[in-house]
């Protein structure tokens, strides 16, 4: 899923760090990002890191839980630009409370990604379907990394190249890559 540089908005919902929103803005992907990030230190370090990298105050809006899109759109998300936007999700097992057809139909000319997890009633293929009324849905999964691709690594051990290559996980990592269907309605 390649996008484009560009005038535009993202929303990163399960911000951590906020590696994904000012990666996007330092690299001219987006020109403001609006953070959501439950735990207060990785906001202050969203902040923080925004800072190092030179941007502006205006470039970044960091806020605290996600509830639901049309809790949020008259105060965090005022004036936030839905067309060509982007959206990365990544809440731990919480999109399938947080992700439903307002927020689709909402982000219909935007493109994101979206973390899965674990889902005991298969409501995953729930989201899907509401998704797929909008997007082309594509399932993503994590491939092998090789810590011998990224020279940086190249002076640590062996234990210390794979461990950095790694996120940790029980079983492969799972997203869904969404890119609208319709450019219109």
């Amino acid at each position: 899923m390649r996008v484009p540089k560009g005038n535009r908005d993202v929303i990163n919902v399960g911000a951590g760090d906020g590696l994904y929103a000012i990666g996007l803005l330092h690299s001219g992907l987006a020109s403001r990002a609006f953070c959501f990030e439950t735990n207060k230190i990785s906001r202050d370090s969203i902040v923080a890191n925004s800072k190092v990298n030179g941007l502006g105050p205006d470039a970044l809006i960091t806020a605290g839980t996600f509830t639901r899109l049309q809790d949020h759109e008259s105060s965090e998300l005022q004036g936030f630009k839905y067309e060509d936007a982007l959206f990365i999700v990544d809440v731990e097992g919480a999109e399938f409370d947080l992700l439903d057809r307002y927020f689709f139909k909402s982000f219909r000319r935007a493109r994101g990604i979206i973390e899965m997890h674990d889902n005991p009633e298969n409501r995953k293929a729930n989201l899907i379907l509401v998704a797929e009324e909008f997007f082309e849905v594509e399932i993503l999964n994590s491939s092998s990394r090789n810590p011998e691709d990224f020279p940086l690594l190249a002076n640590l051990s062996d234990d210390l190249r794979w461990s950095v290559m790694s996120e940790g996980r029980d079983k492969p990592g799972e997203w869904l890559g969404l890119v609208p269907k319709h450019s219109g309605g």
